[in-house]
């Protein structure tokens, strides 16, 4: 159904897996950066995301990679080719690179805030995922399914952040 899929991380393996093509790739390398290298070498363009956790994936894989589709992306301040089109966990940055490059609509199926067998780091960036995602249907003037049972929660939570 969809016209372009942008898969984060490991959903690019299952999607795959599954006989969907991958339109583009958003991974900070953490788990399939040979799958993310393997795109980009068949034309698939990847937003590889470097933070400070990571530089080492980073100085790894990079090179591997097919530059020509190879995006750079950060959170901080943007240098040289490195692009910040928004977002803090792979799946939000993807939805942040959808909305940067026009997307009409956006979806996130198989997404899950609530997944019991994440830790509490991975709980607290998806709590910040949520309230990034919330920003953006915000802009977006969209309602996204994935945030229906959680949007008066991170409403108080950003009023509470930002005093708006």
């Amino acid at each position: 159904e969809a016209d372009v899929v942008v898969a984060a991380s490991t959903a690019a393996d299952d999607l795959l897996s599954a006989g969907i093509d991958v339109d583009c790739m958003v991974t900070d390398l953490d788990k399939n950066p040979e799958t993310a290298a393997k795109l980009t070498r068949e034309g698939v363009p990847v937003a590889a995301h470097a933070h400070g956790d990571n530089l080492d994936a980073v100085r790894e894989w990079l090179p591997r990679f097919d530059a020509a589709w190879t995006l750079t992306t950060t959170q901080a301040a943007p240098v040289g080719p490195v692009r910040n089109t928004g977002g803090f966990t792979d799946g939000d940055r993807a939805a942040f690179l959808a909305d940067h490059v026009g997307a009409a609509r956006l979806t996130f199926p198989g997404w899950e805030f609530d997944d019991p067998d994440v830790g509490p780091m991975k709980a607290r960036k998806l709590a910040w995922a949520a309230r990034l995602l919330r920003v953006l249907e915000r802009r977006r003037d969209e309602a996204f399914t994935v945030l229906d049972d959680r949007r008066e929660r991170v409403d108080s939570e950003l009023e509470d952040l930002l005093g708006d």
